[in-house]
């Protein structure tokens, strides 16, 4: 007889957990019945246990029997009431007590008004199954002995060396494990099987240990090896496999519970489950020792020294904590405390069953009946959970991401030195130009008449019933074009005619829709020449970065030249692709689904090539304004969507005035100018409540969790050149916490402290581009629609901050953490975080506000414009030096030893 050798510790498993459970079932104690499972008493004790002590045993318990009835054991259950049985055992469905739940008959209980489904079906259950109960006798209530039930419980035992057995029949050992064996067999009068001819033993060892039959070539030279080795020689070369970790790794897996996605109703995808198993297998493959494999799965993200590839030196040890979320879980709990204490005990369940070869799921109502786990020391355990939060961090070379920022942080630091200097010489009059042409556009001061206007082509409306050349793949676009109406709940989707592009709802080849944004793919245009220097287009859906989104190709290039997301909103919006630096080039148009889960979708209408750089007559409008100021059109179209936009520096901002005027109907004159002016001198302040303060930043994070490389290890200054670009709004008197300021290929997230929610409102000074922000509730991360599809925005305002408005009423004083993730080759920025119980957001200073709406009074709309650009090029001025400083007293303190 031959014991195969195992590669590692972890590979001895299997055995304990046999010994296991053959103890447990050998030891069954006295109460349980030999037809009762140990599922069914799981189930007594989580569902049923719980709806008996708070719904029932008030009225037919110890103190208390209605009726004579109790409820408190198996036997008053059997002996029933006045009434007689409440339960039949011969034939359980038709046991009074379930017709008394369900409302059926004239028994209806509880009296006062009919149990929640769940708990009905729960009850009904557990009656069809025999209504086992997990009883004890008067003498074990006496008290719960932590240190006796240490003692007796074969688990908790220290480790103590046993010496094999001597045998009668030697001949039957090939090493000492075998002595227990063959002891064991010679106990009860047993022999082993003759052995097994060489190829049926080949077979054997080879399906144990990698799953697959043996190669014919591997049959070939193991038949043909006759030294004493040969099989030693098979098992080491099985063991090196890297099949063998992807064999073995399946048992472990199934130990804690892997699954690819989280089951319940739409079974939704969890983010990088693959990654853990593919850990396993690597441990398994490298021999990780038991201790060391269990270490990073308790706490591998905590590792002073963590374990790392040995090639490619990504961190390990912190890949082995992602077992803990890999149980079910549902996506619109209604009650998010309850979902809570649920995701808690099957992380406590995995755990003990994996680590500590035990059950302890009974302690969460009760010291355990057997046991050495008090409900004390259960709920002890869930509070290191219930304290520990999700986190997808980077664990790639953390040496190479280090010296990638220290180069960026260099570059960026001459980059901004050389533009603020730059900034500091901006001409007033040229600005000011710029300034009164955007408010002809806006705002013109006559009809346009019959001047040439700007030339555009549809290219693409989807109003036909076939893709007319565009190609599909995938199952996100249906056979043929989508069509109005949409499902009710995407609301209005801003679509120009019937016909659109709309992946969350697809149609067949019948017309028959499909609503999910489980689905994904691509929709490609044919190949076109760029004869037009700007594409404009609708797009809505997922703010994804390049996974919802709309790119343009150009032949021959790999990688898009332009994209755009949608903002995780339904209704689409005018997007503009500036295509002057490639006329006369091929290009295709590529409309890209590549995600599922919550705003897994892309919505596009109305491609249209036009030489003006907005669409629409505004476009028009523009291009003759610009060809008669001699101005550009891209940068004149830039200043419009700037002053059409809301001022990001709320109403205290020059510009703020400046769109007020604009924004006015009619056309402009010298009156309407004075009668503004006068509205504007009138107007009463507005004050609104001041909000608290939850979080800003200055010198440091302020207790705010940082992992990754993107957001650095300090905050930012708002004067500073970023690498992700200008920013609008900021506060000078704060510093931001900015994920993009010195290189977009970093990534990173940004969490706070755990708070109780205060108040009903939540108010977030961010900007972004394919970042996320996200409130976690509860630990709950499943943040999806109906529910909790509010808790997540995806950022789509690059250029300036703004005011995010975050209704949590239904969460006051709930237990939160804030979430800021960039993920991609985006970035985030945020400044500050409020708590409100109004939506008003505090309006901000900048220091020349107050003094240039007293200038903009005194003249015409011209000399405002003067005025406005003035007192711009001044700030700039003034806080390009002030930046400048601010950037060089850094790095001197940095510097410093």
């Amino acid at each position: 007889m031959t014991v195969l050798p195992t590669k590692s510790p972890i590979t001895g498993l299997v055995r304990p957990l046999v010994a296991a459970l053959l103890c447990l079932v050998i030891q069954a104690p006295h109460w349980c019945h030999a037809e009762v499972s140990a599922e069914d008493l799981e189930f007594f004790e989580k569902r049923i246990r719980p709806i008996l002590v708070e719904t029932c045993q008030k009225c037919h318990g110890a103190t208390r029997q209605e009726s004579g009835l109790r409820l408190d054991s198996r036997a008053g259950l059997l002996k029933g009431g006045d009434g007689g049985a409440v339960f039949d055992a011969e034939k359980p469905t038709s046991s009074r007590l379930v017709d008394a739940v369900q409302y059926e008959g004239d028994m209806k209980m509880p009296p006062r008004g009919r149990l929640p489904d769940e708990q009905v079906a729960a009850l009904t259950e557990w009656i069809q199954r025999g209504a086992p109960w997990s009883e004890e006798k008067a003498s074990e209530t006496s008290g719960f002995d932590l240190q006796s039930r240490r003692s007796q419980q074969w688990a908790l035992q220290s480790r103590r060396e046993v010496s094999p057995p001597d045998v009668r029949h030697p001949e039957w050992v090939a090493n000492p494990v075998d002595r227990f064996v063959v002891s064991e067999l010679e106990t009860v009068g047993l022999a082993p099987n003759e052995r097994i001819d060489r190829r049926g033993w080949l077979r054997r060892v080879t399906f144990d240990l990698t799953g697959l039959p043996p190669t014919l070539a591997e049959i070939s030279d193991y038949l043909a090896d006759t030294t004493p080795q040969a099989e030693e020689k098979v098992v080491d070369r099985l063991l090196a496999s890297e099949r063998y970790g992807e064999r073995w790794a399946r048992h472990w897996l199934d130990l804690v519970r892997y699954a690819e996605t989280s089951g319940h109703e739409f079974d939704f995808e969890i983010p990088l489950a693959f990654e853990y198993r593919d850990y396993v297998i690597r441990a398994l493959n490298a021999d990780v020792p038991y201790d060391q494999f269990v270490r990073e799965h308790v706490a591998g993200d905590l590792l002073a020294e963590p374990r790392l590839h040995p090639v490619e030196h990504f961190n390990e040890s912190a890949i082995a904590t992602g077992f803990w979320f890999l149980g079910e879980s549902k996506h619109s709990p209604v009650d998010i405390r309850v979902d809570s204490a649920e995701r808690l005990d099957n992380q406590v369940d995995v755990f003990a069953k994996a680590f500590l070869a035990q059950t302890v799921g009974c302690a969460r109502c009760h010291d355990h009946k057997f046991d050495a786990i008090s409900t004390r020391d259960y709920h002890a355990l869930c509070g290191f959970l219930q304290s520990s939060r999700m986190a997808v961090t980077p664990v790639d070379d953390a040496a190479r991401r280090r010296e990638l920022r220290a180069a960026a942080e260099l570059q960026n630091a001459e980059i901004t030195r050389g533009a603020l200097q730059r900034l500091a010489t901006v001409d007033p009059g040229e600005l000011a130009a710029w300034l009164a042409a955007a408010a002809e556009v806006l705002r013109p001061s006559g009809p346009d008449g019959d001047k040439p206007g700007a030339q555009s082509r549809v290219f693409a409306d989807f109003e036909g019933d076939t893709w007319d050349g565009w190609r599909t793949s995938g199952n996100a676009f249906g056979a043929r074009p989508n069509r109005l109406p949409l499902p009710g709940y995407q609301g209005d989707v801003g679509a120009i005619g019937k016909g659109l592009v709309n992946s969350h709802s697809v149609l067949d080849a019948g017309g028959e829709r499909r609503a999910t944004d489980e689905l994904t793919g691509t929709l490609s245009s044919p190949v076109f020449v760029i004869e037009h220097p700007f594409i404009h287009f609708l797009v809505g859906g997922g703010a994804h970065a390049g996974k919802t989104c709309v790119n343009l190709r150009l032949d021959g290039m790999a990688d898009p030249v332009r994209t755009v997301t949608g903002k995780n909103n339904n209704r689409m919006e005018w997007t503009t692709f500036d295509v002057r630096d490639w006329l006369g080039k091929k290009a295709q148009i590529e409309i890209v689904d590549a995600v599922t889960g919550g705003w897994g979708n892309i919505g596009c209408d109305q491609i249209t090539f036009s030489d003006a750089p907005v669409p629409g007559p505004e476009g028009v409008r523009l291009q003759q304004v610009a060809a008669q100021r001699r101005l550009d059109a891209g940068r004149l179209a830039a200043w419009v969507k700037m002053l059409r936009e809301p001022s990001p520096l709320g109403e205290a901002d020059p510009l703020h005035a400046w769109r007020l005027w604009l924004a006015r109907p009619g056309v402009p004159t010298s009156e309407d100018w004075q009668r503004w002016c006068g509205e504007l001198q009138a107007a009463p302040v507005r004050k609104s409540p001041a909000p608290e303060r939850f979080a800003s930043f200055r010198e440091d994070f302020s207790g705010w969790i940082v992992t990754g490389e993107a957001f650095g290890t300090e905050p930012v200054s708002a004067t500073g050149l970023l690498a992700a670009g200008p920013l609008l709004g900021a506060d000078p008197s704060l510093r931001l916490a900015h994920s993009g300021a010195q290189l977009l290929r970093l990534q990173g997230t940004l969490r706070s402290p755990t708070f109780e929610i205060p108040s009903s409102r939540i108010l977030y000074r961010i900007a972004g581009q394919g970042a996320r922000l996200r409130l976690v509730i509860d630990q709950f991360q499943q943040i999806r629609y109906p529910i909790y599809g509010g808790l997540e925005y995806g950022l789509n305002s690059p250029g300036e901050l703004r005011w995010i408005v975050q209704d949590v009423s239904k969460w006051v004083g709930h237990a939160a953490y804030i979430e800021v993730l960039d993920e991609g080759d985006g970035f985030a920025v945020l400044e500050q975080v409020l708590f409100s119980d109004s939506d008003a957001t505090p309006a901000m200073a900048t220091g020349v506000a107050a003094d240039l709406v007293q200038e903009l009074t005194k003249g015409s709309p011209e000399t405002g414009a003067e005025r406005l650009a003035r007192a711009l090029c001044k700030t700039w001025k003034e806080g390009g030096a002030a930046a400048l400083s601010d950037a060089e007293n850094h790095r001197g303190a940095a510097a410093t030893p």
